[in-house]
């Protein structure tokens, strides 16, 4: 964690500048609203203090046990939920349901946690988490993780993404047969791909040689094809499709 605070301070106008370029054609809210929670109040400390170094972003609330999130989850409606995967209380797959079901359909779940918690990344996911971050993370992938998961375009850091690909189990011959038989075009399995690797609209279209607004309008295209509900359902069949791809 304290990797994070000494990012916060020493690069603060790199990570304005980054965000912002990364995020050229998404608004978000003068500040977007944050709970934080995370049983170690040094940690909650040093998060809180990187997000008002970045600006942008308002800390709400903060939640040292995990059957408190829940409660302030209701009270507060927060734009991002910022959960420790290592709280007590109820398991972090319980909290995840608990906080889909009772907030507000536009309040998302960022996971906050360390390399032991990366086999859990499908279950967090499954269970309604928008992403995972790790906490050595850096001051700019944390701000850009926020927006990402609030504009509903998923994010899991891409070391993750990668490690846990190369490792996964398949599962049933019906699972891999469905999702091989997607509708997609060549270009947009491509395109698929790099969803499925973490990356954001900007990095795709920078490495396509398109537009963001033409990423975009793939992505539009793949969820109405797929019969998906939005942008965060599509990067979760992309991991799925990635890893019975790979395990076939």
């Amino acid at each position: 964690m304290s990797v994070m605070i000494t990012s916060a301070r020493a690069g603060q106008h790199v990570a304005r500048q980054s965000v912002g370029s990364r995020h050229a054609h998404y608004r978000p809210p003068r500040h977007l609203r944050i709970l934080l929670a995370d049983d170690h109040t040094l940690v909650r400390e040093g998060v809180r203090a990187l997000l008002n170094a970045v600006g942008g972003f308002e800390v709400v609330g903060e939640s040292a046990h995990a059957d408190e999130v829940v409660p302030q989850v209701e009270a507060l409606r927060p734009d991002v939920v910022l959960l420790d995967a290592d709280m007590p209380g109820m398991s972090t797959v319980e909290s995840i349901r608990a906080i889909k079901r009772r907030s507000a359909k536009t309040t998302r779940i960022l996971l906050l946690a360390t390399s032991a918690y990366e086999d859990y990344l499908f279950e967090f996911l499954r269970a309604g988490a928008s992403g995972l971050i790790l906490k050595n993370a850096t001051s700019d992938e944390l701000a850009t993780a926020l927006l990402e998961v609030h504009r509903n375009d998923f994010y899991v850091t891409s070391s993750v993404s990668h490690r846990i690909l190369t490792q996964w189990q398949p599962g049933s011959s019906e699972d891999r047969a469905a999702l091989r038989a997607d509708p997609l075009t060549e270009r947009e399995r491509q395109l698929l791909d790099f969803v499925a690797g973490g990356h954001t609209n900007q990095q795709i279209a920078r490495q396509l040689c398109i537009s963001v607004k033409t990423v975009e309008a793939h992505k539009s295209h793949m969820v109405s094809k797929l019969g998906l509900r939005g942008s965060a359902d599509l990067a979760r069949y992309a991991i799925g499709r990635q890893w019975v791809m790979i395990a076939a």
